[in-house]
């Protein structure tokens, strides 16, 4: 457990280690609810706008390489 303090704007800082496990970077997107009295931070990962898949690589584009080489074989 690591403890951290709520600045002023309501921020806290999630430790390198954690973000390390759950491949947090600069600008990643996190669910966050309220589960009893706990806070609970769930990465989002980016998904294909087609099919819904999961991305393998982040990139202005969204979708994945399945849609990619059907989306190049319509006319």
């Amino acid at each position: 457990m690591a403890e951290r303090i709520i600045d002023n704007l309501g921020r806290v800082v999630i430790p390198i280690d954690i973000r390390r496990k759950l491949d947090l970077k600069p600008d990643s997107r996190v669910s966050v609810t309220v589960n009893e009295d706990s806070v609970v931070i769930t990465p989002l990962k980016r998904r294909c706008a087609l099919c819904g898949k999961g991305l393998m690589v982040e990139c202005s584009i969204r979708l994945c390489s399945d849609c990619i080489r059907l989306v190049k074989t319509v006319d």
